[in-house]
């Protein structure tokens, strides 16, 4: 039986609080979580919930037992086995069921308990990278929202080595800079947290960064869960537009929820186009979204992209011709270098003409990217 047994050691840095987390048994020794905060150091969590669901696909991959050294929650045991049993189906192959065996498993009356001593009922975080997804959802939730039956997002946390690497901290400063301008309008807290999750083994990632990522997204959340009953991800694509299997989606996300904290996915029923509309309606949004993940310079938008060209289609296509998150005019023969490399970009990509034509959009961008699209689908992803 493969057995990989998962702990945490809790350190100060002089950066502010390291969680490393132990994987023994499998190909990777460890992986380090640190909350960025000189002057606020922070305990060792209550539960390792998060590095459970943040970990599942790694023992899915790699275990039979999954041996934790420290408390884990009823609801998270019980949301790993059906996520496990969701990614089984959908890559038997590479992904199969294991057990957990915990320390000790923390009742649902126990974690009613915890929640109401740390007097958190309500309070949510929700994961910000300054992208179309997580700028919806700041606005729809933070304090200045009148959204009726608004998650209470007080607070937002930035994860330093998903879209920009660990080791790159210009970049990661320079959109820090950026978007706190937005976060202070809207009212909400940044808290800051660095992770080598997407280091290279034998020149491959720990695990398929599109199957991962949401996991990976809800580790930070639960990082916060003795402050925070609610943790929110934007979602990436409408809800009837999903294509599977993908890190992140509105049948998934809630699985990884444990008995702190429930993981939310947000904006499941907008369209890319719907949320860049809400963003339109917002200056200081418009001028910090951040969407670009190819270009030289982590920090900002190079406008020339796959996604960077995407995002200005969005803008366009609600009246906005040159939004002030990229530094230069938009040029219609961008579109001609369109390359998808996946169905959710084709589709993403084809929302935008069936928006344009719903609304009787008939410019010239709009015959051209029609033209593209039907190119792109005729020949299939790269």
């Amino acid at each position: 039986m493969r057995t990989v047994t998962l702990s945490i050691a809790h350190q100060t840095t002089r950066f502010g609080t390291a969680y490393v987390v132990g994987l023994a048994g499998g190909p990777v020794g460890n992986v380090t979580f640190e909350y960025v905060h000189i002057d606020e150091a922070r305990a060792e969590p209550a539960v390792l919930d998060g590095f459970v669901l943040g970990f599942l696909l790694y023992a899915a991959e790699h275990a039979d037992r999954l041996v934790v050294e420290g408390p884990v929650t009823a609801a998270a045991i019980r949301n790993a086995s059906l996520l496990t049993e969701t990614w089984n189906a959908w890559i038997p192959d590479r992904f199969r069921r294991f057990e957990i065996e915990p320390e000790r498993t923390i009742s649902d009356a126990e974690c009613l308990d915890i929640a109401q001593r740390n007097g958190r009922p309500g309070r949510s975080i929700a994961a910000f990278s300054g992208g179309v997804d997580s700028l919806f959802t700041a606005l729809r939730h933070g304090p200045a929202s009148d959204l009726p039956g608004r998650f209470d997002v007080t607070d937002v946390v930035i994860a330093h080595g998903f879209d920009i690497g660990s080791h790159d901290q210009r970049s990661f400063d320079e959109l820090v800079e950026r978007t706190d301008p937005f976060l202070d309008s809207v009212g909400v807290r940044r808290h800051l947290v660095r992770t080598d999750v997407r280091r290279r083994v034998d020149g491959n990632e720990l695990l398929h960064w599109e199957h991962a990522f949401g996991a990976y997204l809800a580790s930070v959340l639960h990082l916060f869960s003795d402050e925070f009953g609610f943790g929110l991800i934007g979602s990436g694509e409408p809800v009837t537009k999903h294509v599977f299997p993908w890190g992140s989606t509105p049948m998934t996300d809630h699985l990884l929820s444990g008995g702190l904290m429930s993981i939310v996915h947000d904006g499941a029923a907008y369209g890319r186009t719907d949320k860049v509309e809400r963003i339109a309606r917002h200056d200081i949004a418009t001028a910090v979204a951040k969407v670009c993940w190819e270009g030289t310079d982590a920090g900002r938008n190079c406008g020339r992209c796959e996604k960077c060209v995407r995002t200005r289609l969005n803008f366009r296509a609600v009246g906005v011709n040159d939004p002030a998150c990229f530094d230069e005019a938009f040029d219609d023969s961008m579109i001609d270098t369109l390359v998808t490399r996946n169905q959710i970009q084709l589709n993403e990509l084809t929302a935008i003409v069936d928006r344009c034509t719903h609304h009787g959009i008939a410019e010239p961008w709009v015959d051209r990217l029609r033209s593209r699209v039907a190119f792109l689908a005729s020949v299939g992803a790269e």
